[in-house]
């Protein structure tokens, strides 16, 4: 009489180190895209990773997690330290009792009203409601606010 083995079925499961790297190549896969700014899915979607081992990954790797978070992160903290460094050349410049620019004091204005600090006092009374947000639109608003704070910056050197 013959006995029948079963055969497990499927793809046979990843030893640790492999696991390892495996989350070690799919984060390199995904940081140039979330860097940019597109969401989870998206990158997901243009380096053909699979929604499902990502998000088993995630769950199961807390430092995964936060690797994939800073890079989500990148642009916020890009732009808030060309923001820091513009606020900090105006603090310099008043500290020497110099007038500020236009550029300065348009610059300002604009933190005024649309920084969080500062938009109960002298921000626009628009509320936003979560069928307004893009993020795409919000991209772009950091692009932009990025590509002005760097012309200035090449204008102060010359």
């Amino acid at each position: 009489m013959r006995t029948l083995i079963k055969h497990p079925g499927g793809r046979p499961r990843l030893t640790e180190a492999q696991k390892i790297q495996r989350k070690e190549y799919l984060s390199e896969k995904l940081k140039p895209y979330l860097m940019s700014g597109l969401s989870v899915n998206k990158a997901l979607r243009e380096t053909k990773v699979a929604n499902s081992e990502f998000y088993k990954f995630m769950s199961e790797d807390r430092l995964f997690g936060e690797k994939i978070a800073q890079f989500r992160q990148f642009i916020g903290v890009l732009a808030n330290q060309a923001i820091v460094h513009e606020l900090f050349a105006i603090v310099e410049k008043q500290n020497r009792n110099e007038l500020l620019s236009k550029d300065d004091r348009e610059f300002l204005w604009w933190y005024a009203i649309n920084s969080n600090l500062c938009r109960e006092e002298w921000g626009r009374r628009t509320s936003v409601s979560s069928y307004d947000f893009d993020p795409e639109i919000e991209i772009q608003k950091v692009k932009q606010i990025i590509e002005q704070s760097t012309a200035k910056e090449i204008q102060h050197i010359n």
